[in-house]
């Protein structure tokens, strides 16, 4: 869905405010603002539901809304990496040691909080540019990690990557060029 003029133009007052590292454009501000997913929905290309691993009963006694959340794995509160991990790893990624862009590779990273406590995550599509979903704001392009550090959301700890299938050397060829133009 296209964003509006006026919405990306209170994205590039608004969000600067709230992330003071992050410098954005009107091109980096890529949906308009949705409750209907978080930042892990979007990390796992899931534009459709909020994921979370709250526990049923936390969600019945505040009546919380229900999230989602990958069947087999436990639902806790407070959440903890070694959940995030192992919900990504069922999403087909594995453990690696920086957020660092590798051909041929999607990534995700994980922010926690001063508690190292999952709070936030962004995903690479292997072209080297980083993509968030800030709350119930829009989707952004950052090309940094730290574009989205802020004491909420901490700082990126933990990543993993997925290889691309199906990608020729020529489509990273492609993608390695486009980020130099």
């Amino acid at each position: 869905m296209p964003v509006s003029l006026q919405e990306k133009q209170q994205a590039l007052t608004n969000l600067p405010r709230i992330f003071p590292k992050l410098q954005l454009t009107p091109d980096d501000v890529t949906s308009p603002r949705t409750p209907n997913y978080n930042c892990i929905a979007y990390a796992a290309k899931d534009e459709t539901k909020w994921w979370w691993p709250t526990p049923f009963w936390l969600t019945a006694m505040y009546r919380l809304p229900h999230h989602h959340w990958p069947q087999g794995l436990p639902r806790e509160h407070p959440p903890t990496v070694e959940n995030f991990l192992r919900a990504f790893e069922i999403e087909g990624y594995s453990k690696c040691k920086t957020g660092n862009h590798e051909f041929g590779y999607e990534k995700v990273a994980i922010y926690v909080d001063a508690n190292r406590t999952p709070t936030h995550m962004a995903r690479e599509l292997g072209d080297g540019v980083w993509h968030s979903k800030l709350g119930e704001e829009q989707d952004i392009r950052h090309h940094v990690l730290v574009a989205v550090e802020n004491q909420v959301y901490g700082k990126p700890a933990h990543f993993m990557r997925k290889r691309i299938l199906g990608i020729s050397r020529w489509q990273i060829l492609k993608m390695y060029l486009r980020r130099l133009i």
